[in-house]
């Protein structure tokens, strides 16, 4: 890259191109990338986190919290030229606040051979080689640069071994969805992610023994954190049933049973040591191919000649990349239309049996009403039979109890005519005996009358022997 002259911050069209090749690879959903997609490819700069933040608050104009592949651009560039030596704006320049226009794919973002003619394409430009080779800010020798262009990584041939990103995921679509409703139920909390005690207690009931759960563990816990994310529980259980059913488990995770998320960490966590492997172009390239200005002057017509031969190699795999986008895109739709046309037949299956179910909720509450109804029929005859029999034992107790009262009443007057009797008796012997004390007092009365009257005609005869009978007082 000339930075000798014009703009530094301007992105020119190649690159422009070769950063929407890496935001596709990131998988963008409706046109945008999350902070969380472009983390790890970011990260891979060795840049310190809070320049990282800083470039990506400078490049994420609309501050949606996801870039689109201008916004991508930006960021990129601006990685690349921190990179270089460069100090960061503050402020976005005017030259990256407009979309770069996008040409006719001729920089180097894929490294596989391509040969057209009988010709071998170099993995890389060489005006790029010197940058590759020693990793972010490192530059090597120009006399080691050619021989390091000559071997890649199968995964990266569109002739060869597809990507392990680009095969299909190997556990069953019913499979993934019936296990990812089982995660979703487990995960109340809504982590992302099942503790080892959670998965442990739900891999037990699969009826395996120890020993094949730990394998299991050892293969679905593929970053060994401990626990299990939603993908990692999906391919824990499916790897259960397989054994149920009779597979062998296998010793190794085997590239279709790596889940899709893990597939992109993989291919992004290659160690650049330097060595001549294509591994090590592979990672140091995932931020761009960085351009030495005298590498560029020193090329030969023969190296011109391979660019351009590179160049013709890049034109007809971005021809396959935008095929296999395409297909990429149509497998997603038909994925997506089946999921939908399932999630409505489950929907519809869903407000049958709701339908269903309330119809015999009704039908129970019907029946139980007339229950009920019954009951309370017989308790309201019981309580009228046991009022009238109250009633009954009422009335017979009255009766009863004035038969009772007439017998006390007649033995009463019985006894107070007995009272009566008695007392008229007693009234009589009273009576008579008050009349012989009458008789005798009247008796006695008259006795005295006639003893006074005689001894007072015989004080009047003898009046001295009256005085004496007076002195000593009457006897």
């Amino acid at each position: 890259m000339h930075l000798a002259s014009g703009d530094i911050w301007k992105i020119r069209p190649e690159a422009k191109l070769k950063y929407d090749e890496k935001f596709f690879q990131l998988k963008p959903i409706n046109g945008y990338i999350t902070g969380e997609q472009a983390k790890n490819l970011f990260l891979m700069s060795g840049l310190p986190p809070q320049i990282l933040a800083h470039i990506w608050a400078l490049a994420d104009r609309d501050a949606d919290g996801k870039m689109d592949a201008s916004e991508f651009a930006v960021a990129m560039h601006l990685i690349e030229m921190k990179l270089k030596g460069f100090e960061l704006p503050k402020t976005l320049p005017p030259s990256m606040a407009m979309p770069a226009p996008a040409i006719i794919p001729n920089a180097p973002a894929y490294r596989p051979p391509v040969s057209l003619g009988g010709a071998p394409v170099p993995i890389v430009p060489p005006a790029t080689v010197g940058n590759l080779v020693g990793g972010f800010g490192r530059s090597a020798s120009p006399v080691d640069k050619p021989q390091r262009t000559t071997s890649v990584s199968s995964q990266d041939s569109p002739t060869g071994v597809p990507p392990s990103s680009l095969i299909e995921w190997a556990v069953p679509q019913q499979s993934k969805l019936k296990f990812t409703q089982m995660f979703n139920s487990y995960d109340r909390t809504r982590t992302g992610f099942l503790t080892g005690a959670q998965a442990r207690n739900i891999l037990v009931n699969t009826g395996l023994s120890q020993p094949i759960l730990a394998q299991i563990w050892s293969l679905a816990d593929i970053d060994s954190d401990g626990r299990l994310s939603c993908e990692e529980f999906v391919l824990a259980m499916h790897l259960a049933e397989s054994v149920k059913a009779g597979d062998a488990l296998p010793s190794f995770l085997p590239p279709e049973l790596i889940p899709p998320s893990h597939r992109r960490k993989r291919s992004t966590s290659i160690q650049s040591t330097g060595s001549t492997s294509s591994h090590a172009l592979g990672d140091i390239n995932l931020l761009g191919d960085f351009k030495d200005e005298k590498t560029l002057q020193q090329q030969t017509t023969f190296e011109d000649k391979r660019r351009e031969n590179f160049e013709k190699g890049q034109a007809e795999l971005e021809k396959r990349r935008l095929a296999l986008l395409e297909a990429q895109r149509k497998e997603q739709e038909e994925r997506e239309r089946k999921e939908r046309e399932e999630h409505e037949r489950r929907e519809r299956i869903r407000q049958e049996q709701e339908r269903r179910r309330q119809l015999e909720l009704e039908k129970q509450l019907a029946k139980q009403r007339e229950l009920e109804q019954e009951k309370e029929e017989q308790r309201r005859k019981a309580l009228e039979q046991r009022e009238a029999a109250r009633r009954e034992m009422e009335r017979q107790r009255q009766l009863e109890w004035e038969k009772q009262r007439r017998q006390e009443l007649i033995s009463q007057r019985q006894k107070e005519q007995e009272a009566v009797c008695h007392l008229k008796n007693l009234n009589k012997n009273l009576t008579f005996e008050l009349e012989q004390l009458s008789k005798k007092i009247n008796e006695i009365n008259e006795t005295q009358f006639v003893f006074y009257k005689e001894e007072w005609a015989r004080c009047k005869k003898n009046p001295k022997n009256n005085m004496g009978k007076k002195k000593r007082g009457p006897n």
